[in-house]
């Protein structure tokens, strides 16, 4: 899950903006400003304008956004905040390089699409929530959220098999020309209360809660239909590209889709306290779902539809023996509908996923809090989790169960009060450990390392140097599977990065921030897998901003 804050209106007034330009042609300019309008009215405006190229041919983009926010207080416990996101960006859709070991070997500027392929999004999303306090001690929070996006693309996705004489001196890049055109909107609400208490000497946090959402999503896609009713090959050099030259009849329809899917969800929980060192935590969800699809390429024209419903417990327990340790496990179970992932290969909507997660670990604050190192080891499993179908990317597999174990290390250390470090080690083993189709188990997860690592120090200077500090980290990333099958590894990689950083004036009201990333002009790769093509990361370069608070 990824926890998206939004920034929110603050009681003081304060705006601030920020520009920088680097490496490819890269401007953007932020403003952020916050503010009272009234004693019960507040706001928050950020926005962004960027412009850039890219390190790879044909790429570049123009994009806006812009995010008003304003929170009303009309009683002393209530609170009403509305939320609004607009975003648009123009410009070039980059597939990167197709799943296959051979586009190693090429320059990552290489870009087997053409000139012409674009790419038109358009997003927006509204919000309304209140918070209340009610007399009897009970708090209110609900909400209301609506979003759409809008993406028009012309792109050159590649063939089933990426490569065409790939044991020639001369091989081929299959790709074809496709306009795809993605609708997507979705509904949700959410009401919830919660009311500390105690009982017999037990402190308690309950919470009640209920959420329910509405996601539609429709997809058409135009391309050059060949005699058997399949888009037109059009290959090109792998290793010596010729752009230009290429030439592509009508672009019609040919495939179309349309997902929709409908959620309930209602939940409890309640936090514990026993005494000064134990904290226990138990919950439970129940989920319903009701999920339909329509796909052209379906070997059925009905529209498919599908039901399910889970019940989802969770625990967790904390014991605080010292200020200085904590020592903590928890599990917990989860389910997910992924109606927009694909459809199966018998023409079918895949089942939900449903996973497993459990997960001890301990914190510790040691030499008066300048050292907090957190340790966890963790086991979650997934089954019914959807991966790309080895045998054809059209589809999905989905297999009895995907296992993450591992461990993972974080050592934040403050060595002197302006000497700061940041180091995290993780071991990961991702794999598919259950399936009726024995040649799948044992495989590795698609971009899931066995190791990773990073490392980030900051230094801040003083006397007459006071104002300025410098940065400088690593990142390690472990070898990866590019794809469901295993057939190429992406290659292991550590990344430089530096930055320095001037803040001057009256209460270092600017700033001054110059950025290094990839000081060694490192060759890696960000991702790989079927669904995800493998994307090159950028060679060196350098951000210099500037940055102004009033």
């Amino acid at each position: 899950m990824v926890n998206l804050v939004t920034k929110q209106p603050q009681d003081t007034a304060r705006t601030r903006y920020e520009l920088t330009a680097g490496s490819d042609r890269f401007y953007r300019a932020t403003v952020d400003s916050t503010g009272p309008i009234s004693e019960t009215l507040s706001y928050r405006l950020t926005g962004s304008w960027q412009d850039n190229q890219s390190f790879r041919d044909f790429v570049g983009a123009e994009t806006q956004f812009v995010s008003p926010v304003f929170r009303w207080r009309p009683a002393p416990h209530t609170t009403l905040t509305a939320e609004l996101e607009l975003g648009r960006k123009r410009g070039a859709f980059d597939r990167g390089f197709g799943n296959s070991p051979l586009f190693l070997g090429v320059p990552i500027h290489t870009n087997y699409a053409e000139a012409d392929t674009r790419l038109k999004n358009d997003s927006a999303l509204a919000s309304l929530v209140l918070d209340h306090r009610l007399d009897s001690g009970w708090q209110l929070h609900a909400g209301l959220q609506a979003s759409s996006a809008k993406t028009d693309a012309l792109w050159y996705p590649f063939g089933f098999s990426p490569i065409t004489g790939a044991g020639t001196p001369n091989p081929q890049v299959n790709r074809r020309q496709q306009r795809s055109i993605d609708d997507q909107t979705d509904l949700s609400v959410l009401a919830e209360v919660s009311r500390r208490f105690e009982t017999g000497g037990v402190r308690h946090r309950v919470l009640l809660g209920a959420d329910a959402n509405r996601d539609t999503w429709d997809f058409r896609a135009d391309a050059n239909v060949g005699p058997f009713g399949f888009p037109t090959n059009l290959p090109i050099d792998l290793y010596k590209p010729v752009h230009g030259t290429t030439v592509v009849g009508p672009l019609v329809p040919y495939d179309a889709s349309n997902y929709r899917s409908r959620n309930v969800g209602l939940y409890a929980q309640d936090e514990l306290q026993l005494g000064d060192q134990w904290r226990v935590l138990f919950g439970l969800r129940y989920d319903r779902s009701r999920t339909f699809a329509r796909a052209d390429y379906l070997p059925v024209s009905d529209t498919l539809a599908r039901s399910d419903d889970a019940l989802s417990p969770r625990l967790g327990v904390t014991w605080t023996p010292s200020d200085a340790v904590s020592l903590y496990a928890s599990g917990s179970k989860s389910f997910l509908t992924e109606p927009f992932s694909g459809m199966l290969r018998n023409g079918s909507l895949p089942a939900p996923s449903r996973g497993t997660q459990l997960e001890v670990g301990a914190k510790f604050s040691l030499l008066d809090g300048r050292l907090e190192p957190t340790l966890a080891v963790f086991d979650i499993r997934r089954r019914n989790g959807l991966v790309s179908d080895p045998t054809d990317f059209d589809h999905v597999l989905q297999v009895g169960e995907q296992r993450s174990q591992g461990w993972e290390l974080d050592v934040p250390f403050s060595i002197t009060p302006r000497w700061r470090l940041l180091a995290s080690v993780t071991e990961l083993k991702a794999q598919i450990s259950r399936d009726s189709d024995a040649s799948l188990v044992g495989t590795l997860l698609a971009n899931a390392p066995r190791r990773s690592a990073s490392l980030w120090t900051t230094f801040d200077f003083s006397g007459r140097a006071a104002g300025l500090s410098a940065g400088l980290g690593a990142i390690y990333v472990g070898e990866r599977q590019a794809n469901t099958a295993n057939s190429f590894v992406l290659p292991s990689y550590v990344r430089w990065d530096a930055n320095v950083a001037y803040r001057f004036g009256a209460g270092q009201r600017y700033k001054l921030q110059l950025a290094l990333q990839n000081l060694g002009n490192k060759r890696y790769y960000d991702s790989g897998g079927a669904f995800v093509p493998t994307y090159p990361g950028a060679p060196r370069t350098v951000l210099a901003s500037f940055a102004m608070a009033l």
